[in-house]
């Protein structure tokens, strides 16, 4: 018995075959195949950046676009998982078929790591785009930062916001960080929201990887770190100074080490010196 997946016809066995393989190597059709345009699932990845789409369909010959990429799961169901802007654009001008690398994979979350593969230097795409598509396609580190900031209702935004975070690369860089980590980031959350209660712009950039910084070291210095202590002290100093203070380094000083020196001042002195 075969199967036909968009143009390709694949055996029970072929397909078994396929299953076993890991997700990047399950190509049956080596050559692109056209597809019916109609019949295509749309994968939630982000918003559609409409100049790029007119660009595109101003400009194009769509007999000499680039193929698509779309993958198949077992019940037969086609997503589009790569060509986003271009399939817009070719819906724009009615086209109906569309060139296609067809792709067998076994789950939805596949098709999301497909798609982060294939899309991983697009500028169209935000950092939060990113990483909603990583939790999609299922990745621990993406899960286990996610299943933080809901401990404590936060979430990533795109504009300032109370209890949002813009600086999405920043929080994951000190996740994966190995000496830093989970642990440390979220006792800078903690103290973010014991001083500044999740006011508008309080998890700017700097001051949740200053503080993650500061922690690292204060560990190593003693095991009786203080933390209501130190919310009392950096409650002083208001949210936009610790900011304007973090960010306007000297020429010659590393980041790490300028805010680690900051908030050291604000630990020991309740005050900048």
């Amino acid at each position: 018995m075969t199967r036909k997946y968009a143009g390709a016809k694949v055996t029970d066995e072929q397909w078994e075959e396929m299953k076993e393989d890991d997700v990047f190597d399950r190509m049956y059709v080596k050559a692109p195949k056209k597809v019916i345009i109609s019949e295509l699932h749309f994968l939630d990845n982000g918003e559609l950046d409409d100049e790029w789409v007119n660009d595109i369909y101003r400009t194009f010959d769509p007999k000499l676009l680039d193929p698509v990429r779309v993958g198949v799961l077992p019940n037969g169901d086609q997503y589009l998982y790569d060509g986003y802007h271009r399939m817009h654009a070719l819906m724009k001008g009615n086209q109906k078929k569309v060139l296609a690398y067809i792709q067998a994979v076994n789950e939805i979350k596949d098709l999301y790591e497909l798609h982060l593969v294939y899309n991983g230097c697009r500028k169209v795409k935000t950092p939060l785009d990113f990483f909603r598509i990583k939790v999609l396609a299922e990745r621990k580190e993406a899960i286990a930062v996610k299943e933080l900031m809901d401990r404590h209702e936060l979430q990533f935004t795109r504009k300032q916001m109370e209890r949002g975070i813009e600086a999405v690369r920043t929080v994951e860089r000190v996740a994966t960080n190995p000496e830093l980590g989970l642990g440390i980031l979220e006792q800078a959350f903690i103290i973010i929201l014991g001083t500044y209660q999740g006011e508008t712009g309080s998890f700017h950039g700097d001051i949740i990887e200053g503080l993650s910084n500061f922690l690292h070291d204060i560990r190593i210095q003693t095991s009786n770190f203080d933390n209501e202590q130190f919310i009392r002290k950096l409650s002083k100093t208001p949210k936009d100074v610790l900011i304007d203070r973090l960010t306007h380094r000297p020429k010659g000083i590393g980041e790490a080490k300028w805010w680690v020196k900051k908030i050291t001042e604000i630990h020991k002195y309740g005050k900048f010196v």
